[in-house]
């Protein structure tokens, strides 16, 4: 049974149509989804360091994109009647990522296709739980 999604956001959008079938999966199975924002402190650092830029302010304005992104999801859910949980947290990529997912315990992911190949090298034998690749632009 399906009652916990988890949608792994990256950095890229979503094609409406990927969107679309997210919600009616969600309502379908009357799932709660939960969406989760990953904030790499390695890219945080990386981007301050190549761009002579405080780590905070790049942090801060990472953070601010990913809260838009999740606001921006929850509204499409919520007016769908799912209920969503949005989380941003400071994790490392894919360590930190996978150690969230075995905390959440979700009964389905659901992440970008870039991003989730790389996870499901990472995670192997680790977590068994289905996950869903979306196409990105």
């Amino acid at each position: 049974m399906i009652n916990r999604i988890l949608f792994i956001l990256s950095d890229k959008e979503y094609p409406t149509s990927a969107l679309e079938f997210l919600v009616n999966f969600s309502k379908n199975w009357n799932a709660r989804v939960i969406l989760f924002a990953p904030i790499d402190p390695n890219l945080v650092s990386s981007i301050s360091q190549n761009e002579g830029r405080k780590r905070r302010e790049v942090r801060e304005e990472i953070t601010s994109k990913a809260w838009m992104s999740l606001y921006s999801l929850e509204d499409v859910f919520k007016s769908q009647s799912i209920y969503t949980r949005l989380i941003v947290d400071d994790v490392t990529i894919p360590e930190g990522v996978i150690e969230r997912i075995q905390r959440i315990k979700p009964s389905f992911i659901v992440t970008g296709a870039d991003f989730g190949s790389s996870l499901i090298k990472s995670m192997g034998v680790k977590l068994s739980v289905p996950v869903l690749l979306l196409p990105e632009r």
